[in-house]
């Protein structure tokens, strides 16, 4: 992943979660891990690499996340979306 992206973690009225990159990733999203203990969230590629986010999840992010089971995922260049899918998400609760 590179390292100059700006990835934000968005909660809509629906509370439905999405990461929105402005940069596309090198490889597809194959899924997210959410580390319930450290409060972050690692992203999951399909060339099986991953990349732990380096900005801890906030306390009201953390209660909503706790119960998903999918995570939008998508890319927005320039105000244009580029990419846009769905994917798991992981709890690690140990």
């Amino acid at each position: 992943m590179q390292q100059n992206m700006n990835i934000d973690l968005l909660i809509n009225d629906d509370e439905e979660a999405g990461l929105v990159s402005d940069t596309p990733f090198e490889a597809a999203v194959s899924g997210v891990i959410f580390d319930h203990n450290e409060n972050i969230i690692s992203l999951e590629f399909a060339n099986m690499e991953s990349k732990t986010l380096n900005v801890p999840v906030d306390l009201e992010f953390q209660e909503l996340l706790q119960d998903l089971d999918r995570l939008y995922i998508g890319v927005l260049e320039d105000r244009i979306v580029t990419e846009t899918y769905i994917v798991p998400i992981a709890h690690v609760k140990a």
